[in-house]
């Protein structure tokens, strides 16, 4: 096998991996719903106690609250998304 062949086979070689794992990774992507979405949650007024145990109710995670707009970031279960 020449010089020139063994480059060609090892780049063809290399290509077909990359795909492969490009493959790979789409495929356990776009198996559904992910589990979990991050979120923002907006209300009426500045949340407190009672708006922090109503994502805890659903299985969430609150982030953060915001100071200038009523709402705190979570991440919630995707099932719990209306």
């Amino acid at each position: 096998m020449t010089m020139l062949n063994m480059k060609t086979t090892r780049l063809l070689f290399i290509l077909a991996a990359v795909m492969l794992m490009a493959l790979s990774a789409t495929s356990a992507f776009g198996q559904g719903k992910p589990a979990n979405t991050d979120v923002i949650v907006g209300f009426n007024s500045a949340p407190g106690a009672s708006e922090r145990a109503l994502l805890d109710g659903v299985g969430g995670t609150v982030h953060g609250t915001f100071s200038i707009i009523p709402a705190m970031s979570a991440t919630i279960p995707s099932a719990a998304i209306k």
